[in-house]
């Protein structure tokens, strides 16, 4: 698992799973495995790369 800082939040990657499909992309440090989540941001950079973003259901972090 790697981590980095985002405007002074910790984010880290992982893979998230819905309904079968696998999609890695970040997620604020505070989810844990196994734990609920929510896309708060997708789609791709001008670049065409495709980027998704998840943060905790629940988490008090509302800097998104």
């Amino acid at each position: 698992m790697s981590t980095r800082i985002v405007g002074g939040n910790t984010e880290m990657y992982g893979v998230v799973e819905i309904e079968g499909i696998r999609i890695i992309g970040t997620l604020f440090a505070n989810a844990s495995p196994g734990g609920k989540v929510r896309i708060v941001e997708c789609g791709t950079r001008d670049d065409g790369c495709f980027f998704c973003r998840f943060q905790s259901i629940g988490s008090k972090d509302k800097t998104l």
